[in-house]
């Protein structure tokens, strides 16, 4: 667990993911909430780095990226 990271989501419409990619296996939905965050991971995509935060929601464990639609704000230790 990072300590002190969390991010809060208020779309009911994120999926959260089995691994750090948007192609891949959808582990479910994130209801609105706030979680704190597990692990944090920079995948490169077409090029270009991608964070991704580590989350358990309703009892499921999976990755959201780091994305200003997907997630409305999180704390300053997730830097």
């Amino acid at each position: 667990m990072i300590s002190g990271c969390a991010i809060v989501i208020a779309n009911p419409l994120v999926t959260l993911y089995e691994d750090t990619d948007t192609f891949g296996l959808e582990a479910g939905r994130v209801p609105p909430e706030t979680y704190a965050v597990e692990e944090i991971r920079t995948v490169t995509f077409a090029g270009k780095p991608q964070r991704w935060f580590q989350i358990t929601a309703d009892g499921d464990t999976g990755w959201v990226q780091d994305s200003s639609i997907l997630i409305e704000s999180k704390s300053g230790d997730c830097q």
